[in-house]
């Protein structure tokens, strides 16, 4: 039998921060970096400061509380390009404005009666500032799907719907060959 802790308690989560593999962006810097005018750079370029660290986490989740809320939030956004998701901070500034807007409901909330629990921080998970990503330098825009020689682009699309790899798989380099 599965242990359901893994879905229930902090504890996979907490693991898998404290790996460096995967790192939560400082809602509070996120803020201050947009109003700077700034935009995120990739995973591997952010300085130190960018990223929530576990213990302080794990101090904003404290004891717990009754309804097990983490002081973390995933945000999901189209990438407005295939090298940058948001070359210019737009999306950015569209996500700190929400943030700070939101930012003192989540400091003063009741504890007892609020899904919040009074969080002054929070560690918020963007893919591309959250997880290694390849350089934007490094990207080749021959590598995107549309670019794909039409011999090969059926087997591309298939390995990449059968999700056997990132890009392309067995069947997409066979093709090439």
């Amino acid at each position: 039998m599965a242990d359901i802790t893994r879905y229930t308690k902090p504890t996979s989560i907490w693991e898998a921060l404290e790996t460096g593999n995967l790192k939560l962006l400082k809602m509070s810097w996120i803020i201050d970096h947009a109003k700077k005018g700034g935009i995120l750079a990739h995973f591997q370029k952010l300085p130190p400061e960018a990223f929530v660290s576990v213990k302080e986490l794990k101090d904003q989740y404290g004891d717990g509380n009754p309804d097990n809320v983490l002081p973390i939030i995933a945000i999901s956004y189209c990438w407005l390009t295939p090298a940058h998701p948001d070359p210019e901070g737009k999306q950015l500034k569209t996500l700190a404005a929400v943030l700070e807007s939101e930012r003192l409901k989540y400091a003063e909330a009741d504890t007892e009666h609020s899904f919040f629990k009074g969080f002054t921080e929070m560690g918020v998970f963007l893919d591309w500032a959250s997880a290694p990503q390849k350089d934007p330098e490094l990207f080749d825009p021959m590598q995107t799907p549309d670019k794909i020689p039409e011999a090969e682009r059926a087997a591309f699309l298939d390995d990449l719907k059968a999700k056997r790899t990132f890009f392309g798989g067995e069947a997409y380099e066979k093709s090439r060959t």
